[in-house]
């Protein structure tokens, strides 16, 4: 019976990875690109993306620092940032853009030994605030800002802005918000050892704590959640048509159709220039990668740095919709489905893994009470959307009587604060 059960798990998981489908929005490449989009200067490099606007960095022009706004949906021309308040001495003043859950526009240079700067934007017609000025990056591990991540939401005080040193060993850091503000140092996550010069490394964070690695012609490292487990693919061990050349990097999200984390990652080089989904087991990076999908090639022209970079979003289906920039040949938006995934939930600063071992939820799969191992200052329930279904206070249960499907439980205990997924029957 166990195996005629597996079986049909498997069948219907290679089912559903055979139905993954990638739907061109809009692009702007050869034929379409705007006029200040250059095919061979190599200053196109970062995109980020809100639920209503795309923005890409751009170094042309006597300023050196644009951001350029398009429409989310349609892929039209709205405006440019206002960067006239942007000055610093580092070498290059503007590099890349990303973009937190509720909307505030985050761009930072690129430093190789002084004044790296982070700056954020409220709004598309605002100007920028610099949130972050330092001036000895060679002491912090060298070069950084060639991409960043950003996850959470600023309004709500769970705002992180993720970047990684290229030089190795590559330290990972993060800029964290205290009292609804970011606060003035960025904090040491890790170091990752054993790599060569990375050209420019990307971190993809997860919910968890945990945070995956790769750089340009690197295996991928997983640092986990209490920043002292690193493991490591070989890239011996990638699967089938994935390229080692991969650099930028996205947490997409977890999928309940075969278990595995999937990942978005730019890919440059000769019949590429795309977004390549990938998923990992993330209990066993020794497995093979598996190769799902790519977004279709933006170009041919020359990107010998390799620079390139993707932003996610999502629909009302939890699809994810993909924005991808290739240095020298253009970008575009493209939606995936039937990947099953569950997006990421940024509920606010994870706990150390000792003392989320403590934190357990039973049964779960659940019906009618979900029992909690300690008493919680406050409990709240998630759609995988998002949305806040259930609060309750002083407590080691939660009612869930009604509900079905998969949801999230936030524990706030004397432990520290963390987050379980939980299944519904």
């Amino acid at each position: 019976m166990k195996k005629i059960t597996f079986l049909i798990v498997a069948c219907i998981a290679i089912l559903a990875l055979q139905a993954q489908t990638v739907t061109t929005l809009w692009e702007k490449k050869a034929g379409n690109l705007p006029v200040w989009f250059s095919t061979t200067s190599s200053k196109t490099r970062g995109i980020g993306a809100s639920n209503e606007y795309v923005f890409v960095a751009n170094r042309d022009g006597a300023s050196g620092k644009n951001i350029f706004v398009y429409s989310a949906a349609t892929g039209d021309s709205v405006a440019a940032l206002n960067t006239a308040d942007i000055t610093n001495t580092a070498s290059l003043i503007l590099n890349d853009v990303d973009v937190t859950e509720d909307g505030k526009i985050i761009t930072a240079s690129m430093a190789n030994t002084t004044d790296f700067n982070i700056y954020m934007y409220d709004n598309v017609t605002g100007a920028p605030t610099r949130v972050l000025h330092s001036d000895n990056v060679a002491s912090m591990g060298g070069r950084t800002g060639d991409v960043f991540t950003v996850t959470g939401d600023y309004s709500k005080g769970t705002a992180k802005i993720f970047t990684a040193c290229a030089a190795g060993p590559s330290k990972i850091y993060v800029l964290e918000m205290e009292d609804g503000t970011w606060k003035t140092e960025r904090r040491l996550v890790a170091t990752v050892s054993g790599i060569t010069a990375a050209g420019q490394a990307s971190v993809a964070p997860k919910p968890d704590g945990s945070i995956y690695w790769k750089a340009a012609g690197q295996s991928f490292y997983k640092i986990e959640s209490d920043t002292t487990i690193k493991k490591k693919l070989d890239k011996s061990l990638l699967g089938t048509g994935f390229s080692s050349c991969s650099s930028e990097i996205k947490y997409l999200g977890h999928s309940t159709i075969d278990n595995k984390d999937y990942l978005v990652l730019f890919t440059y080089g000769s019949g590429r220039e795309y977004a390549q989904i990938v998923s990992i087991d993330p209990n066993d990076l020794t497995l093979t990668l598996n190769l799902s999908v790519n977004t279709p090639a933006l170009g041919i022209n020359a990107n010998v740095g390799g620079t390139g970079d993707v932003a996610v979003r999502y629909d009302a289906n939890n699809n994810p919709i993909i924005y991808v920039v290739s240095t020298n040949n253009g970008f575009g938006a493209y939606k995936v489905e039937g990947l099953g995934l569950t997006p990421p939930i940024w509920t606010g600063t994870t706990t150390p893994a000792a003392d989320k071992e403590n934190i357990n939820i039973f049964p779960n799969p659940a019906k009618g009470i979900v029992n909690i191992s300690e008493m919680a200052k406050s409990v709240k329930l998630f759609s995988v959307s998002g949305q806040l279904l259930k609060e309750a206070f002083m407590t080691n249960q939660l009612n869930i009587e009604g509900l079905k499907g998969i949801y999230f439980i936030q524990i706030d205990s004397e432990n520290g604060k963390t987050t379980r997924r939980l299944i519904v029957k």
